[in-house]
């Protein structure tokens, strides 16, 4: 009993340390002294300057090639000129607040001059938006360049290219209404439409006025239908609005030829010489009225212009062969024949025509 009168004694001994033990009481606050406080805010400012200073101070200033001063005065005016153009940098916080603690990964990082020119480089050149303030280190580069007595040329960055001008979209001539109506023509020609063909090339020439296939074509269906009225005014003012084409002119003389007006063909003609070049087509169907004419000296002249034009055409040959024999030049007569004879080109029957001459001329065969 003694021994369980022990043991109960010792566990309440125990129990009264342990409670005694276990009450702590914090100790006294000390006041942080006001020396501690000067040199956290001493730090924080020089904190503050060493990261923020490297900024403006440690990007390089790439200038364009200086140009040298003609006198002060040009010097101070580009200078004010240049720092007008461009705005302000905004100040630096000298301090901050000691209850905020500077955050590293708020803090922008500072690149170092490599990675400023890299970045520099890999940048897309985009024209700047000249309402847009310059920055900083720009603004330095050119308050440092007027205190120096220079003229230096802004940065390629912040020059302002001149807008290019618009290229002109060229539209193609060929319209696809006039097309549809160039079909429809030809569909009405090949059915033998006439009046719709006509009223269509009228409609055409209204649209365009220049277009001298489609005005002989109508000619053409004109004469074609008996309206040869129609298409002898409508010859006379194609002709005289382009008197150089020789196409329209041999088409109004052949229309006039038809009509039996040959002297008014020939020298419709005959106009021709004053816009060369001869056109050999031409040439050989005055040629050949002159001939019809009795102008044997005139058709003799187109000839010979012509065998020296178009040698292997045998009818050129011919045609001066008959004329020379008429005019009693023997010897021309007999070379041109001969000529016409070996090209071997015209109908039987003008061979034999020829043979026969060469030979009442010759008294020999060919």
């Amino acid at each position: 009993m003694s021994v369980v009168n022990k043991m109960l004694n010792d566990l309440e001994q125990r129990e009264s340390s342990e409670v005694t033990q276990a009450n702590y009481q914090p100790p006294a606050k000390k006041p942080v002294p006001v020396r501690l406080l000067i040199i956290i805010l001493v730090g924080a400012i020089a904190i503050g300057a060493a990261l923020f200073w490297p900024v403006e101070s440690s990007q390089p200033v790439v200038q364009s090639p200086v140009v040298q001063p003609i006198n002060q005065a040009v010097n101070n005016q580009a200078a004010n000129n240049n720092s007008a153009a461009v705005a302000q940098p905004q100040a630096v916080p000298a301090a901050q607040d000691s209850s905020s603690p500077v955050e590293p990964s708020r803090l922008n990082p500072v690149p170092t001059p490599a990675q400023s020119m890299q970045a520099a480089n890999n940048a897309p050149a985009e024209l700047p938006d000249p309402r847009q303030a310059a920055s900083p280190t720009q603004t330095d580069a050119v308050q440092a360049s007027a205190q120096q007595g220079e003229i230096t040329a802004p940065p390629e960055s912040t020059k302002i290219q001149p807008a290019k001008p618009a290229v002109p979209v060229i539209r193609s001539s060929t319209d696809p209404n006039k097309m549809a109506l160039k079909a429809q023509i030809a569909d009405a020609i090949e059915r033998n439409n006439s009046n719709e063909a006509i009223r269509l090339l009228r409609t055409l020439i209204l649209q365009q006025p220049d277009n001298i296939n489609a005005k002989k074509r109508l000619a053409a269906l004109y004469f074609s239908e008996g309206r040869s009225e129609d298409a002898q005014r409508l010859l006379q003012d194609t002709l005289s609005q382009t008197p150089a084409d020789s196409s329209v002119r041999l088409m109004y003389a052949r229309l006039m030829a038809q009509k039996n007006e040959q002297e008014l063909a020939y020298y419709t003609l005959k106009e021709a010489d004053d816009y060369p070049p001869a056109n050999i087509e031409l040439l050989g169907f005055r040629a050949s009225i002159a001939q019809q004419m009795g102008k044997l000296d005139a058709a003799l002249s187109d000839y010979a212009l012509l065998v020296s034009l178009d040698a292997r055409n045998a009818k050129w040959w011919l045609g001066q062969a008959v004329v020379a024999d008429k005019q009693g030049e023997r010897k021309l007569a007999i070379e041109s024949y001969r000529e016409a004879y070996a090209l071997q080109s015209l109908d039987a029957n003008i061979q034999r025509f020829i043979a026969q001459r060469l030979q009442s001329l010759t008294g020999v065969a060919p």
